[in-house]
């Protein structure tokens, strides 16, 4: 099994270009090392009359000797691990003597030597380190990875000849020229040259590997803790990033909630509208066809008088024809006065802002343009009251009667007008719903009193400042004159929640109103002189009366 130093070493030994074991190896100025002919296939970058490449792995480029690839510096110490190990993988755990299997002879290796790259017994080990002195030997084993633990160790031990002298070791460095030489290449070119001894310069060397090693260790530490903050960094954007898009995702969702509601709501308000009005047309539709019926069932009646009738009872039929005749003489309504129309606006979206699209509803009524009075009302009965003067009357739900004045108590009368009890004092205005009398003082407080006298509650309206005028619509809501805003509102009688109120500028000086079974306000505006009829969302339908009429 591999050691750790031994697959450290392995991986040192692999080509970052191809990724196999380093063949030919060649170091570039920033100390990288590739096989040759991977170097020579990396992309050129021309530079004028040169070339230079780029640095696969720290990207610094260099510049290409003359010569080509080849030029760059043998990596000796690479070269050498590298074709000792391999060797060392043919070995195999029996090492036999290489020299004396050429004579066909089986004798187990004791030693090899790294020059000679051959593996000797005994007798032959002998006979090489006589005619051999100064060549590299080492001992096998027969355990692999004690063996190739002693390679590692003599590859430093070994001794490299120059290439110029083969016979003379490499054992001076010029300092000038910064290269290893031997003694004839010192004699012959750097003789005048600053030199010293090449394991002296390899120490003073080791020593600045050394001060290196410190310099990459710290290097690789920050980058390290550099790392490890990026990843915590990236982490945490990341999930801020996922916090802020579910954030977006829910935001959006209310957002398209919020624009569904809106819209279905319009889309429920026309659908209601829509009905009512369908409704109220089957049923003109109901009353014209009734209508038509009757009459032409008497038309067919008065046509066989006319033709079979006898004389006597065509001239006893005098009084009748006139009768019907001045009936049907009458303006008959025969127009359907509840039709609606519908307004869309459309939407609008634009880069920082949705603009709702809304629809406007309106109720046209056919309304005569002159206003008949009433026959004046007949004096059926007349009962004094307890009341110094009278200001406003309502009736309950079961008839009974509700008077009140400026300043005398509120009273309560049965049927037949006898008092049953008085209550409060100071009321202007009076309305009576679902066993509640509703009651205003000029003030933003509604008094709320049983049938019985008993007070129930106050419902306190902040935004209205003298109630005055008071009634009730079908739904329940209290609908109230305010004179000091000029304006009518409806208010949840529940929550005190203003429901709607009209227009600015409708009304004068608003100070009675009154409901009637389709909840048209019947306002009396006393400002302007005039009765003003308003739906429940202020839209007017009709405006009559002058001053002095």
């Amino acid at each position: 099994m591999a050691t750790a130093m031994e697959e450290h070493i392995k991986e040192t030994l692999k080509c970052k270009v191809c990724y196999e074991t380093l063949t030919d190896p060649r170091a570039l100025p920033c100390m990288h090392t590739y096989c040759c002919k991977c170097l020579d296939k990396l992309e050129k970058i021309n530079q004028g009359q040169e070339q230079s490449l780029c640095c696969p792995e720290c990207r610094q480029v260099h510049t290409i000797p003359e010569g080509g690839v080849a030029e760059f510096k043998v990596n000796f110490t690479t070269s050498s691990l590298v074709d000792l190990l391999q060797s060392m993988n043919v070995i195999g755990d029996n090492p036999k003597c290489t020299v004396c299997k050429e004579d066909e002879i089986d004798n187990d290796a004791l030693t090899k030597c790294v020059q000679c790259d051959e593996q000797f017994c005994k007798d032959c080990d002998r006979y090489h380190k006589r005619f051999h002195k100064g060549h590299t030997v080492f001992d096998l084993t027969g355990d692999q990875t004690q063996d190739k633990a002693s390679v590692l160790n003599v590859v430093k031990q070994s001794v490299i000849y120059c290439e110029k002298h083969t016979t003379n070791p490499l054992e001076i460095y010029c300092k000038v020229d910064q290269c290893a030489i031997c003694a004839t290449c010192y004699a012959i070119d750097h003789s005048d040259h600053k030199c010293m001894d090449v394991h002296k310069a390899a120490l003073d060397n080791m020593k600045l590997i050394d001060e290196l090693l410190v310099k990459g260790d710290k290097l690789v530490q920050n980058y390290e803790k550099s790392i490890q903050n990026t990843h915590t960094k990236k982490d945490i954007m990341e999930q801020e990033a996922d916090d802020v898009t579910n954030e977006l995702n829910n935001d959006m969702n209310t957002a398209i909630q919020a624009i569904r509601d809106k819209y279905t709501k319009n889309i429920d308000s026309v659908a209601e509208k829509r009905a009512t009005c369908a409704k109220q047309a089957i049923a003109h539709l109901g009353h014209l066809e009734m209508q038509k019926a009757t009459t032409e069932s008497i038309m067919s009646q008065l046509l066989t008088l006319k033709q079979h009738g006898h004389d006597t009872q065509l001239a006893n039929m005098t009084q009748d024809i006139s009768s019907k005749s001045k009936e049907w003489s009458q303006p008959k309504d025969f127009d359907f006065d509840n039709g609606i129309t519908f307004k869309i606006h459309r939407g609008e979206v634009f880069d920082d802002k949705i603009v709702f699209g809304k629809v406007d509803i309106n109720i046209l009524r056919n309304i005569s343009k002159t206003v008949r009075l009433c026959e004046r009302p007949t004096l059926l009965r007349k009962v004094k009251s307890n009341l110094q003067d009278v200001s406003d009357l309502a009736v309950t739900d079961n008839n009974e009667t509700v008077a009140n004045g400026y300043g005398t108590p509120a009273s309560v009368y049965d049927k037949e007008f006898t008092l049953k009890t008085t209550f409060g004092k100071g009321f202007y205005r009076a309305t009576c719903k679902s066993n509640n009398i509703y009651l205003t003082r000029g003030t933003d407080t509604v008094n709320v009193y049983s049938q019985d006298g008993t007070h129930s509650r106050d419902i306190k309206i902040p935004s209205l400042g003298t109630c005055s005028g008071i009634a009730v619509n079908s739904r329940g809501e209290l609908v109230i004159c305010d004179a000091g805003t000029k304006t009518v509102y409806h208010v949840d009688s529940a929550t005190s929640r203003i429901m709607t109120k009209s227009e600015p500028g409708t009304l004068n000086r608003p100070l009675y109103v009154a409901v009637n079974s389709k909840d048209v306000m019947l306002v009396s505006d006393n400002g302007a002189h005039c009765v003003v009829g308003l739906t429940r969302d202020s839209k007017e339908l009709f405006r009559y009366g002058t001053e002095g009429s």
